[in-house]
C-alpha cells in the first residue's frame, strides 16, 4: 500500500469515529442492543477465555502456561473478561476514554477495564515478547494500517505465541467503505488476505520466516491465527 493510500486511510478513520462512538453509546445505554446475552456476559466475565480461544484455533493452543492474553480493539468491554484467575487479561482500545465515560454514566464497572493503545503502536504499552495470545476480534478491519497493527502484536506475543483475529467477511466491500470499515479480511483457498480499493495483501507471504498463518472461516467469520516463531522482532517496520 502506497503513503498516499495510508494518509488517505488515516483521513476514512479519523472521520469514520463519530459513527462508531455513537454505536458504543446506544450499545451501553441499551445494554447491548441486539446482542443483550453477550452484554451480560461481558458486565458478569462469564465469557469462558479458554473455551473461546481453543474454538477459534481449532484447539491448536496449549493452556498450560498460557495465561497473559491482550484484547486490542476491545470496546467498552471486552469480550475475554473473566472470572478464572488463571487468566490475566489486558483491554485496549484507542477509545478506551470514552468507553470509561459512558460506562461510568450508566454506573457500570466492567470486570477489566479498557486502557488505551492503539493496535499500530502496541509495543509502545507493552513489553515484548510478553502475551501467550494476542487477540483481536472485529476490531482490526477498524484501523488506519492492519498490517501494521498485526506487526505490533507480534512483536508483544511470545516466541511460540498466537495472535488470533476474527472478524466478518470483507466487511469493507459490503458496506461501501463506510465509516471505520475501509478494509476487507478473506480466507480464499486457504490464503489470509487483507484487501481493499488500493491493494492486496497476502498475510502468510509478508510475515514469512517471521510467523506462521493459518485462515478458515469459524460460525461465518474469518478466523487467522499467526504463530511467532522468533523473538525480538521490533525490526518489522522495515519490512
Amino acid at each position: 500500500f502506497s503513503m498516499s493510500a495510508f494518509i488517505l486511510q488515516t483521513a476514512a478513520w479519523r472521520a469514520g469515529l463519530a459513527s462508531e462512538m455513537q454505536f458504543w453509546q446506544e450499545w451501553v445505554s441499551k445494554k447491548g442492543l441486539d446482542w443483550k446475552k453477550e452484554f451480560d456476559d461481558r458486565i458478569n466475565g462469564n465469557a469462558n477465555v479458554k473455551h473461546y480461544l481453543e474454538g477459534l484455533c481449532r484447539k491448536q493452543l496449549s493452556f498450560i502456561q498460557r495465561n497473559v492474553i491482550i484484547d486490542v480493539g476491545a470496546g467498552p468491554i471486552t469480550q475475554l473478561s473473566t472470572n478464572d484467575t488463571a487468566f490475566k487479561v489486558y483491554a485496549t482500545d484507542p477509545l478506551a476514554a470514552f468507553y470509561k465515560e459512558i460506562l461510568d454514566g450508566a454506573g457500570i464497572v466492567p470486570p477489566v477495564y479498557t486502557t488505551f493503545a492503539t493496535a499500530e503502536d502496541l509495543s509502545s504499552f507493552f513489553a515484548a515478547d510478553l502475551a501467550d495470545v494476542v487477540h483481536c476480534g472485529n476490531a482490526l478491519d477498524h484501523s488506519f494500517d492492519p498490517i501494521r497493527g498485526i506487526e505490533e502484536m507480534l512483536v508483544v506475543s511470545k516466541p511460540e505465541g498466537c495472535v488470533v483475529l476474527r472478524h466478518h467477511p470483507n466487511e469493507a466491500q459490503a458496506g461501501g467503505y463506510d465509516g471505520l470499515h475501509q478494509w476487507n479480511f478473506e480466507t480464499r483457498e486457504g490464503r489470509f488476505l487483507i484487501w481493499n480499493k488500493d491493494g492486496v495483501c497476502d498475510v502468510a507471504n509478508h510475515f514469512a520466516g517471521i510467523a506462521s498463518c493459518t485462515s478458515y472461516e469459524v460460525n461465518g467469520n474469518v478466523v487467522a491465527v499467526l504463530k511467532k516463531q522468533a523473538s525480538g522482532i521490533s525490526y518489522l517496520h522495515g519490512m
